[in-house]
């Protein structure tokens, strides 16, 4: 067989670029270098695919300069595309069909020794000899599923004549190390070894000493160390099942090789592999490749040459491309210049392990050369301590000591606000500071590159003064961590909290093109609609916070920050008030802003509660409707006549004069304000008084009935409610009992799927015959927090806690509905409908899933529409696959050791349960039985959830 060299792959993973070529039949060739492919393939038939695929725009109106050239038709003599890269890579580029899909794909008969390829819709049809550029591996496979990566390669292929062939892995980032794994470990998935992971409580300590080696500035400076502290960590419980049948050498540049930007999880598992001898080290670097026949020579910069049957190779970032193809790199000049600004793929798709809680918010940090900070304060120390000694010296000869002093004064000032930041500092060589955006007492907002991700981000830092200060530290790093701790739309997601680089103590956020209210509103972004629906949506946000026991003290028009597309999110916790922690202020002065502040805040910040936050959120309704801000405190002479002139509906203008009485506990709740406030965006003009809105409001809600129609067909009883143009039909499930669980048998079982057990459910409930979509989210919420985005997608990324939210909003707006989530034992019966397999197909095999799932085997790295699967007996679509779902009760590993019960809920655990496996999940997890915790305020673009409603009958 011809040798494979494996490479690149598109970054979004609806058709990658490995298993796609192998589908088409295309002899794939990865080289090192531009100037080792043009001698190998010279006046050959090719196409050029490139490297920069992951810096695909992501916007559509950009399309034609998409770096995605696997699905572009040019041919011609690799010479003629190298010519071609010489005038622009937009030229390379344009027409790509991005809409094709893997399904679009038909491979037909070998015809005179060639095989012909269709992609339809568009019936082009080529033969197709391809030179694949060189891979970079920036994209973390266990977050787009790497199974795809491999999917028909020949990886398991019969060795050639009986003999092992050997293989080479250069490099060590992310991609370098997967296909590491992929070599070294039986079937590897990233996403079946971290279930895995997540399912052993041992993990726990392992996390936690990873969060000390990548939070240790010493050990992170420390090449050595730090590859010896993760080479000491043992797991040998770890389930890796180590092949046999190949020799894996891994080439790297430095034996101390575990030191690199790979994440911490990737570090960890060849670690892992290290200690148990899975591969050979071989360092050097590779100087050239060759093509010697069916086989290629590798030459080392030791002048030392092996041959290889095969080859993987991955490459760093912009270096390298400069490095090693000159072309590329000049014809993506304006694509650089321009890419700090524009979305891409790989800041919307690439998300690595660690970033999503595996490790905690510092592990996988690039390690290498932090700033000097520290160095820089004991310098200052010492200078200070110098120039003492130099004043004493004068005063006691009797000499001038002006400009001595002067000097004091000057090296105090710098060690009272520590070493400035100006543009172009960076952050732990992450975080490039582009501009201040926002200072204030406490801290300044700069808008900042995140070298890592790829993205615009807004790092928030401490101003160095405070840097000593127990007590603002302990507020600044509070506020961060309360805010991280919320899951929701409308209020700003932390993106790393409580870091620190010397004396910069910092937090960074997502980057909102729009700023905050204030300033949109001054800058004309946003009109009264768009303002007013910006504080309703803060609101929102305030209630989840007021939910967990969190009281802001801060809400003004400034902590309401405004995204591209006008969607908001309140932020700055810097002051928030934990009913945990004691008070957040040493002192009885008050807290907050002026204009926005309740009375009792400014008073004693230390004993308000959530209603002087509702006072404050009627505040920026008057700014939201008047663009200014409403008179202070003290001026109460011209508030009548103030709210009486502010332009807004007689509902609104009552919701507000209730909820800033003076007295908080004659305020309105911040529900019924935000009611008010919906009510006069929807109509204005029907509702005479506050009280008779929210009448009005319920009027119309009523209207949302259950249900609005119903019906039997071959699968039972269904019943449909209405949201809005949303409908969602639920299927009716009777009582009965069922065996829950699986046998030891079955292939794949985990060990808290058993023991089996008979479960009787006593009570019938229905059930939506899908999950919930992102246009019932959106209806209900207004929000879309999803990843994949389409009305009829399953809603993801969204935690326990929120869809908790999401059914109270939706019970309130249609009476008698009393909608939740299933238990597991609801869950497991209507998935099984009346099957005792692994699936509801009566099979146990993998074979089947394409029938009723999406899995890694068929989804194309995403969610996919709901309902386009065939249902189960009972008429219940996408059970399995697609997106996991949370049920309304705890994880309890040890719940089936009770044997036979009736109606079984866990209703007390420190996580959720999540079921029926996901987009990206193997076989293993598409199944009935399989069970999983997450924790309850965890989000995953992989989980989702479905309704359930208990009643007696269907009647």
């Amino acid at each position: 067989m011809s040798p494979r060299l494996v490479g690149s792959r598109y970054a979004q993973g609806k058709f990658d670029a490995l298993a796609g070529l192998h589908r088409l039949g295309a002899a794939v060739h990865v080289l090192e270098k531009q100037k080792q492919i043009l001698p190998l393939f010279a006046g050959k038939p090719a196409r050029w695919l490139h490297p920069w695929v992951y810096d695909w725009p992501f916007e559509e109106s950009r399309l034609d300069e998409a770096g995605l050239p696997l699905l572009n038709w040019r041919h011609g003599l690799v010479e003629d595309v190298a010519e071609q890269l010489r005038h622009g890579w937009k030229d390379v580029a344009r027409d790509v069909p991005v809409e094709l899909e893997v399904d679009d794909v038909h491979i037909d008969e070998l015809r005179n020794g060639r095989r012909i390829v269709t992609w339809d819709p568009h019936g082009r049809h080529s033969v197709k000899v391809v030179v694949l550029a060189v891979g970079f591996g920036l994209e973390d496979a266990g977050t787009v599923g790497e199974a795809r990566y491999w999917e028909r390669d020949d990886f398991e292929a019969t060795p050639v004549d009986g003999k092992h062939r050997e293989w080479m892995v250069s490099g060590c980032g992310d991609g370098a190390l997967t296909d590491l794994f992929r070599l070294c470990i039986k079937d590897f998935k990233h996403s079946e070894l971290r279930d895995w992971i997540d399912r052993d409580r041992r993990i726990d300590a392992i996390r936690a000493r990873i969060r000390e080696i990548e939070n240790d500035p010493k050990l992170l400076r420390d090449r050595v160390a730090l590859h010896e502290a993760y080479m000491n960590l043992d797991a040998d419980w770890l389930p890796l099942d180590l092949r046999e049948d190949t020799e894996v050498t891994l080439n790297v540049v430095d034996p101390i090789f575990l030191t690199t930007g790979a994440s911490a999880l990737n570090r960890f598992l060849t670690a892992q592999l290290a200690r148990r001898k899975a591969f050979t080290l071989r360092p050097g670097r590779v100087s050239s490749v060759e093509r010697r026949g069916e086989r290629f020579v590798v030459t080392l910069d030791t002048k030392r040459q092996y041959e290889f049957d095969r080859i993987v190779r991955r490459h760093g970032v912009e270096p390298a491309l400069k490095e090693d193809f000159p072309l590329i790199w000049e014809a993506l000049g304006p694509q650089r210049e321009s890419r700090e600004n524009t979305p891409t793929l790989m800041a919307h798709s690439r998300k690595r392990h660690w970033r999503e809680g595996m490790f905690g918010g510092g592990a996988g940090a690039p390690s290498g050369r932090r700033n000097d900070d520290g160095d820089a304060s004991s310098s200052l120390a010492g200078r200070l301590a110098e120039l003492r000694a130099e004043l004493k010296q004068r005063t006691i000869a009797g000499e001038d000591t002006r400009d001595v002093n002067a000097a004091i004064l000057s090296v105090r000032r710098q060690l009272r606000e520590g070493l400035k930041l100006v543009p172009e500092c960076i952050l732990n060589d992450r975080y490039t500071l582009l501009e201040k955006v926002g200072k204030g007492g406490f801290a300044a907002v700069w808008k900042s590159y995140d070298e890592l991700e790829g993205q615009l981000v807004a790092v928030k830092v401490l101003h160095g003064q405070w840097a000593e200060d127990r007590s603002r530290l302990e507020r600044f790093q509070r506020g961060a961590r309360e805010m991280a701790k919320l899951r929701h739309p409308a209020i700003v997601p932390i993106i790393e909290a409580a870091q620190r680089d010397g004396e910069h103590h910092y937090f960074v956020m997502p980057w909102y093109e729009r700023g905050d209210l204030r300033a949109a509103m001054k800058a004309g972004h946003v009109d009264r609609e768009g303002a007013l629906k910006a504080v309703a949506s803060a609101l929102e946000g305030l209630l989840v916070a007021h939910a967990a026991g969190l009281v802001h003290r801060d809400v003004k028009p400034d902590n309401i920050l405004l995204d591209k597309q006008g969607r908001a999110a309140l932020s700055d916790f810097d002051l928030v008030l934990a009913e945990h922690t004691t008070a957040g202020t040493q002192t009885n002065v008050g807290m907050g802003s002026f204009f926005y502040a309740a009375p009792e805040q400014m008073m004693n910040a230390k004993d308000v509660d959530h209603r002087a936050d509702i006072y404050s959120a009627g505040m920026c309704v008057l700014f939201a409707l008047t663009g200014q801000d409403p008179p202070p405190l003290h001026a109460r002479r011209v508030w009548t006549d103030y709210v009486d002139n502010v332009d807004c509906g007689e509902s609104l203008r009552e919701a507000i004069r209730a909820v800033i009485a003076d007295e908080a506990d004659e305020r309105i709740s911040g529900r019924q304000l935000l009611v008010a406030i919906r009510a006069d965006m929807e109509m204005p003009a029907l509702a005479t008084s506050w009280s008779g809105a929210v009448i009005m409001k319920e009027a119309r809600l009523v209207r949302d009935v259950w249900p609005v129609e119903s019906g039997q067909d071959q699968y039972g009883e269904w019943a449909a409610f209405r949201v809005g143009s949303v409908v969602q039909r639920m299927r009716w499930i009777e009582p009965g009992s069922f065996i829950m669980g699986s046998p030891p048998t079955e292939e794949g079982r985990y060990d808290d799927e058993g023991p089996q057990h008979i479960v009787t459910l006593t009570k019938g409930f229905w059930l939506a015959d899908t999950p919930c979509t992102q246009a019932l989210w959106q209806e209900v919420m207004g929000t879309n927090p999803s990843r994949f985005r389409a009305p009829l997608l399953p809603v993801e990324r969204i935690s326990w806690d929120d869809v908790q939210m999401f059914l109270e909003t939706l019970n309130e707006r249609i009476p008698g509905l009393d909608v939740g989530l299933p238990s597991e034992a609801q869950w497991e019966y209507a998935c099984r409908a009346g099957t005792e397999t692994a699936t509801h197909t009566g099979r146990d095999d993998a074979a089947f899933l394409n029938e009723i799932a999406w899995w890694n085997g068929n989804s194309g790295g995403g969610t996919r529409l709901v309902g386009k699967k065939a249902p189960n007996a009972w008429g219940l679509r996408d059970m399995l696959g697609n997106v996991y779902e949370w049920c309304g009760d705890h994880y309890n590993a040890s719940a089936y050791e009770r044997g036979v019960v009736s109606d079984p809920f866990e209703s007390t655990g420190r996580d959720g349960v999540i079921r029926g496996g996901g987009w990206d999940s193997g076989a293993r997890n598409v199944r009935a039985a399989y069970r999983r915790w997450y924790p309850l305020d965890g989000s995953s673009d992989r989980l989702g959830f479905r309704l359930a409603r208990c009643q007696s009958s269907p009647r």
